[in-house]
């Protein structure tokens, strides 16, 4: 007799499970709208060579007290660096210019 009760309240609770889930699969939520693949994009033009990189360093130039001379002390990557080799050397008593430098130039 337990044995057929148990049969039947699982029975009774598998359809109950199964008529609430078909329950709200039928309560129906709108549909997800997903769009189809987009369409490519036009081809761009090919815009060619790219113009050359402009490159800018900095030279440190120096004059000591005692010659009438500017040498050159060192080349920069940036402004940074050079204005804190300006400053040390300047400390030092030396007369200290910075002047920014393309690729093409000598130094």
């Amino acid at each position: 007799m337990r044995r057929t009760m148990k049969l039947m309240v699982a029975g009774v609770l598998a359809v109950t499970g199964l008529a609430f889930v078909g329950g709200t699969a039928e309560a129906g939520q709108p549909p997800v709208y997903r769009p189809g693949p987009y369409p490519p994009a036009p081809p761009q033009p090919n815009p060619g060579p790219f113009p050359p990189r402009y490159d800018v360093d900095y030279v440190v130039l120096v004059k000591s007290p005692w010659s009438g001379h500017w040498r050159f002390y060192g080349r920069y990557e940036t402004l940074h660096e050079a204005r804190r080799v300006e400053y040390r050397l300047e400390r030092e008593g030396y007369h200290v210019k910075i002047e920014p430098v393309s690729d093409g130039r000598r130094w």
